[in-house]
């Protein structure tokens, strides 16, 4: 018996710790949940969701995935065909942008670098009307323009951004006079046959020379100053292959500034290479490069006479002052004057030398000691002649610089400077003779020079003579080749109008051809209006059967209706009359019964 209460004791504890569990983890009012840790309960509530305290606090922590799951809008079914035509449209734009960014980031490429190889200022701004005409020169090709107007163009000045467009030009209208195969050409070239990318691949014996002399050339200019940049990298190219193609000049120290001014104006190496070809062979500026440097020596020996000439008061001076022209010139002539003088010049003396050859650089030189000549003729010593030379030539403003280029193109001097050449030959030979000649021979040669002098002097002379007979007689010559030019402007007249008259003929036939045409459309034209004309009328007939029928049909319809109407007015008649007898006889009737 007393077990029997304790059992139902420890029930009735049991199922009030219960209620008291299922209040604590179901009632939003609870205060402590983690209560429910300490409580060990085998039986989950029915009405309680929540089993655990940690659980109970996750529901009532706010987090904001939480709130986007609550806000999230129902699934709803995506038209996945849209969507893939969307992303592959996308991905061509894509693709298409890239490419077109890839363009535009090589172009910048080459616009950069450009502009930095043309990183120099000109002497003077060209003018609107000179840019057209450069212009419309390389539009045309200079076909149609003789040398001569080309050679006007550029005394007055050329586009620093298609300078080598324009040398292109020179060098097409020149003609590749390429050299007679002969076994001693073959000997002296035996790499001439190989093109540029087969000699940038060999080795050259001057590799070193050339490296060393990289950095000394245009050290201030951004394209060159880089060590073993991109100009430095095609100047060490180009003067290995030419060195392979040349063996007998090799390297010198002064072409590193002529190929680096190609560079500059030219965008691939190949180009430049065939113009430093040009210039070297063609233009003979490699008797300038020779180990001999004979033509070097030519071009200073032409430089004093024609300064001798031209300038007598100058030459007396640096001839007093024993100023060789050695001293000045060998720069000047073999770095083409970039050793000291601004690149817009050096530029300018490289256009003059591509038109006129060697003669250039002769021409330019005596032009800047004529500019410089009262400062020249004030110096009383050699240092003070070589520090005007080395500093106040290069100093003159942009503008004097031009002029010196202007009156460089507009001498002509080439007859003189051939003269001069032949006297230095004759004079080299005399000095040969006379180390190594003695005795009569030499006597007698040197007689013999002497009457070659004097006969060269004589012809000289008749040779000016006889210029002033052809400007007297080009004179009277100008009115014949007005006369020719009329004739010819005739003839040329007579053909265009031939060629117009067969153009009218061309033309007529054209028109009649046209006329024929258009007749036979007025036929065919003619025909179908007939055709509707008469379809026309037979519609037009048939519509007036139908109104005739309409009216036929419309009379007898009237003719019916005033029938009924005189029928039903009979009828109405007939019926009055019935009702009025009928009142009568009950009337009769009615009389009949009173009575």
């Amino acid at each position: 018996m007393k077990l029997a209460r304790r059992r139902l004791a420890r029930l009735a504890a049991e199922r009030i710790e219960e209620e008291d569990l299922k209040d604590l983890t179901c009632s939003p009012l609870s205060t402590s949940p983690q209560i429910s840790i300490f409580k060990k309960t085998g039986v989950k509530s029915p009405n309680c969701d929540v089993t655990t305290s940690r659980q109970h606090i996750y529901n009532k922590v706010v987090t904001p995935g939480k709130k986007k799951a609550e806000n999230q809008k129902p699934h709803q079914p995506r038209n996945f065909r849209e969507l893939w035509k969307t992303a592959v449209k996308q991905q061509i734009l894509l693709n298409r942008m890239e490419k077109e960014n890839l363009k535009m980031q090589a172009h910048e490429r080459v616009l950069a670098e450009k502009r930095l190889k043309l990183d120099y200022e000109d002497l003077i701004p060209l003018s609107p009307h000179l840019v057209q005409q450069w212009d419309t020169i390389l539009q045309k090709g200079g076909l149609s323009y003789r040398r001569s107007e080309i050679r006007s163009c550029i005394g007055q000045g050329v586009q620093k951004g298609r300078r080598g467009e324009i040398w292109s030009l020179i060098v097409a209208q020149s003609g590749e006079k390429t050299p007679v195969p002969t076994d001693e050409f073959a000997s002296k070239f035996s790499e001439w046959g190989k093109g540029y990318s087969e000699l940038r691949c060999q080795l050259t014996s001057h590799q070193h020379a050339i490296l060393i002399d990289l950095g000394r050339t245009f050290p201030n200019h951004g394209y060159f100053s880089g060590a073993l940049g991109p100009g430095q990298l095609g100047m060490f190219n180009l003067l290995k292959s030419y060195s392979i193609l040349d063996p007998e000049v090799g390297y010198c120290q002064g072409l590193p500034f002529l190929v680096g001014l190609l560079l500059m104006h030219l965008e691939e190496e190949e180009e430049a290479f065939n113009l430093l070809k040009f210039i070297m062979f063609d233009l003979q500026l490699r008797n300038m490069f020779k180990p001999d440097m004979t033509g070097l020596q030519v071009a200073m020996y032409q430089l004093t006479r024609l300064l001798s000439e031209t300038q007598p008061a100058l030459y007396k001076l640096l001839d007093r002052l024993e100023v060789d022209p050695s001293l000045y010139a060998t720069p000047w002539f073999l770095t083409l004057f970039a050793a000291h003088f601004p690149l817009g010049f050096v530029s300018r003396v490289l256009d003059l030398i591509f038109i006129e050859g060697k003669s250039a650089i002769i021409k330019v030189g005596t032009c800047l000691l004529v500019q410089a000549s009262r400062s020249l003729l004030s110096c009383d010593s050699i240092e003070e002649i070589m520090d005007t030379i080395k500093t106040e030539l290069p100093g003159l403003p942009k503008s004097s610089l031009e002029d010196v280029i202007k009156q460089a193109a507009s001498l002509n001097v080439s007859r003189q400077l051939k003269t001069y050449e032949v006297e230095y030959s004759v004079i080299q030979e005399e000095i040969s003779l006379n180390e190594t000649g003695t005795g009569e021979s030499y006597k007698a040669i040197s007689t013999q020079n002497n009457n070659l002098k004097i006969e060269n002097k004589r012809l000289l002379d008749r040779v000016l003579s006889l210029e002033e007979e052809l400007r007297a007689e080009k004179g009277k010559n100008n009115q014949n080749l007005e006369i020719q030019k009329d004739t010819v402007e005739a003839q040329n007249m007579k053909i265009e109008a031939e060629r117009m008259k067969l153009e009218a003929e061309k033309l007529m036939r054209e028109a009649e051809e046209i006329r024929l045409e258009a007749e036979k459309m007025k036929k065919i034209y003619e025909n179908a209006n007939f055709n509707i004309e008469r379809e026309k009328n037979e519609f037009r007939n048939e519509n007036d059967d139908g109104n005739n029928q309409f009216v036929s049909l419309k009379n007898s319809n009237d003719e019916v209706l005033k029938n009924n109407r005189e029928y039903t007015e009979q009828k109405q008649s007939r019926e009055i009359n019935g009702n009025i007898c009928k009142n009568q006889v009950y009337a009769n009737i009615t009389d009949s019964s009173i009575s």
